[in-house]
């Protein structure tokens, strides 16, 4: 890790984080009552590049912040208008789609709740 990489971390319930996983972390949701979700399953989310790479048109190569923008897939869309960040998994529509994380994202465009995105989003073989 470099020294640039290090003062940009946050301690954040004991644990260093990136100033922007914190941002999505406020943007995520939690599991509704009467389904719970498998243990770990932050951790067996799709990669957000591999996942924004199949589902949005003309995605551009990501800036020196992480950030990447292409065609928002959640409305007719001329131009790009959709930013998402290709290692923390956070997206933002300028076109008034909304904001949130990978998970949001999954939920916008499929039209489905929290638990049924999450399961769609760690069975591989559903989202792709």
């Amino acid at each position: 890790m470099s020294h640039r990489t290090e003062r940009a971390m946050v301690r954040v319930k004991g644990q260093d984080v990136h100033p922007l996983q914190r941002i999505v972390a406020r943007h995520s949701y939690s599991a509704p009552r009467g389904g719970s979700l498998p243990c770990g399953w932050r951790e067996r989310l799709p990669d957000p590049a591999d996942y924004y790479g199949q589902h949005v048109e003309q995605l551009n190569r990501a800036n020196s912040k992480g950030w990447a923008q292409g065609k928002c897939p959640l409305h007719d869309d001329r131009q790009a208008s959709l930013s998402v960040h290709l290692e923390s998994g956070g997206w933002r529509c300028f076109a008034s789609c909304g904001s949130g994380d990978l998970v949001a994202f999954h939920m916008h465009r499929q039209g489905v709740d929290f638990r049924t995105a999450v399961l769609d989003l760690i069975d591989k073989g559903t989202w792709a």
